[in-house]
């Protein structure tokens, strides 16, 4: 109630001024939260299109690049012409150096551990397969299909099955990570959401509340001080002056009180003195009615 008085007794432009201010504080609350959520959320998508796809596109290519290198180790044990039998090897040199390099990279731009331990354990199986293959190739160079052969059944295969398992499961563990990434963006657009909300809708409410309480405070008092002024024009002056407040519209209420107050005393002494010529008068004509009777009663006499 003490508050309620205090703001009641402001300025009507100081209570303006509060109102608006407090709209802009809340306006500038909402900026600044959505800001600050929208920094996180850059953050977020940053770190999703710039380290976690690039990962994923490149695992996707390291596949690809050794499916190409396997399947064309198992050509050369198909082909029989030497001039083939070395293009072919030509070419799996190639994705053997497009592999290398896509390690090298994926093992630079890999911040987190599980990354890193997956990527160690791809190189550590390919140092094991690659002595494998690249004996397989010599032998089927030399035109030794026979052995070849049976370096690929009993060793190859098994070490191009462990590395095929090992890059699938970094590649599996890099679109869990994308799918992470996802949901955590998707938590932070709602959050954000949610939050601007709240804040419009607490804006909205006590801003409503506010401008009910300063219409109040300026209406309640011109109300009472037209309901004083209609009074006094019907002659009504036995209204009671009650507590006003200090702002422009409280002062004009009380100056109507002070009218009211000097009319009613101006009436009085109106009232009084019209009282006192009254008795005057009675006394007067009661004086003139006792002369004429002795009057006539001398002249009775004579």
């Amino acid at each position: 109630k003490g508050l309620a008085m205090s703001f009641s007794n402001l300025k009507i432009g100081y209570r303006l001024a509060t109102g608006f201010s407090f709209l802009i504080i809340m306006l500038l609350i909402a900026g600044a939260v959505a800001l600050s959520n929208l920094s996180d959320f850059n953050r977020k998508m940053d770190y999703t299109v710039s380290e976690l796809y690039p990962l994923t596109a490149k695992g996707n290519k390291l596949i690809d690049e050794l499916n190409n290198a396997l399947l064309g180790q198992q050509l050369i044990l198909m082909l029989d012409s030497n001039e083939d039998i070395k293009r072919k090897n030509e070419e799996t040199k190639g994705h053997s150096a497009e592999i290398t390099a896509l390690l090298a990279d994926l093992s630079k731009n890999a911040k987190d551990a599980r990354s890193a331990s997956l990527l160690s354990d791809i190189q550590q199986i390919r140092s094991e397969y690659s002595v494998s293959g690249n004996k397989l190739m010599d032998l089927a160079s030399r035109g030794n299909k026979q052995d070849a052969v049976a370096e690929l059944i009993n060793v190859s295969l098994t070490l191009q099955q462990k590395y095929k398992a090992k890059v699938a499961e970094f590649i599996d563990y890099q679109d869990d990570q994308m799918m992470n990434a996802r949901e955590a963006v998707q938590r932070s657009y709602t959050d954000i959401r949610m939050v601007l909300w709240l804040v419009f809708i607490i804006s909205i409410v006590a801003g409503g509340l506010i401008a009910w309480w300063i219409t109040r405070s300026v209406t309640q008092p011109l109300q009472e001080a037209l309901t004083l002024a209609e009074k006094v024009a019907k002659g009504d002056l036995t209204t009671e002056a009650s507590a006003c407040a200090q702002d422009e519209t409280g002062k004009l209420l009380q100056a109507l009180y002070e009218m009211n107050d000097s009319l009613r005393n101006i009436v009085s002494q109106v009232r009084d003195g019209a009282e006192t010529i009254s008795s005057a008068a009675s006394q007067i004509a009661a004086g003139n009615q006792d002369l004429s009777a002795r009057t006539e009663e001398q002249a009775s006499s004579l």
